[in-house]
């Protein structure tokens, strides 16, 4: 799939890209989706390259729920957890509206990009792209447009999972500093109270890590 958006969509976007050098319109119309899909292929390597140093941080989120806790502290993480995934389904149903603009309406005539005779001289497609073929033939334009699709829905996926995934890191941090700061009001509470510091302190050191960590990836 990544080899259809490079090679489907990025590569001829940029093609295209050269083609219209110094029509500020269709150049405009241009870079309106090609730095994105350039954001989302730069977010999934960069991912891709740094999955050794996501992993602890995964299995430390994995921990944090499978280790006792009071009911106030799992609550605090299950609001947190909430509002992560209401970020992540808002995001996805922009990109799904976005995605409907950009390949639906094409199918019908209609385009909200810039339209010129250099840029697209036959049928519409969902992007501005150039092919050294002659895409208007059938059935090279049925299966340019559908590796368009294609191509355009991975970049949404792409584009919009990373950012999700972490505000879901970062929300799940500071869910664990709350309950951090709940132990720590309630220490005299503990029947240990030697114990139940050297663990706050611990989970303190742990939370600053996993924020270092977070910094670094981003």
């Amino acid at each position: 799939m990544l080899n259809i958006t490079i090679c489907g969509c990025y590569i001829p976007s940029i093609h295209s890209l050269f083609k219209v050098w110094g029509d500020i319109m269709s150049m405009i119309d241009n870079l309106q989706y090609t730095l994105p899909m350039s954001v989302a292929i730069i977010k999934l390597s960069t991912m891709w390259l740094r999955k050794k140093d996501v992993l602890p941080l995964l299995n430390m989120i994995k921990d944090d729920w499978l280790k006792s806790k009071m009911i106030k502290e799992r609550d605090v993480m299950i609001k947190r957890a909430r509002i992560a995934r209401i970020f992540t389904i808002f995001g996805y149903f922009i990109m799904l509206v976005s995605f409907n603009l950009c390949v639906v309406l094409p199918v019908f005539g209609i385009s909200m990009r810039y339209l010129t005779n250099k840029t697209d001289p036959g049928k519409l497609m969902p992007l501005q792209t150039y092919y050294i073929y002659d895409r208007d033939k059938s059935p090279f334009y049925e299966i340019t447009y559908i590796m368009q699709s294609l191509g355009l829905s991975v970049i949404a996926i792409m584009y919009t999972g990373v950012d999700s995934f972490l505000s879901f890191l970062i929300f799940h941090v500071c869910g664990q500093l709350e309950n951090l700061k709940i132990r720590i009001i309630h220490l005299d509470k503990f029947q240990n109270f030697e114990n139940a510091l050297s663990h706050s302190i611990q989970d303190h050191i742990r939370l600053i890590r996993l924020r270092i960590l977070l910094i670094f990836n981003r």
